[in-house]
């Protein structure tokens, strides 16, 4: 049985642009466990991790607002 979905694979740019798109998401996720993991080191309190990526997530929701406003792509590089 084939799939016909997979068959857009057969094209290497585009594997090669989902390889990226994956490591990139890896990378966004790996840092914001290392970033908890280091305030954590350096407080030792765990209301300052909750802070520090509370402050996180509102700044990359607040430049996604922004991006979605039609500011155009500096705001969606800003928020990457």
């Amino acid at each position: 049985m084939r799939f016909p979905m997979l068959t857009v694979l057969r094209h290497r740019e585009l594997r090669l642009l989902i390889s990226a798109r994956f490591a990139s998401q890896l990378g966004n996720q790996a840092t914001t466990v290392a970033l908890g993991f280091a305030v954590l080191a350096l407080t030792g309190r765990a209301g300052d991790v909750g802070l520090v990526l509370a402050v996180e997530g509102f700044a990359i929701g607040g430049f996604l607002l922004l991006g979605a406003t039609g500011s155009g792509p500096v705001s969606g590089t800003s928020a990457d």
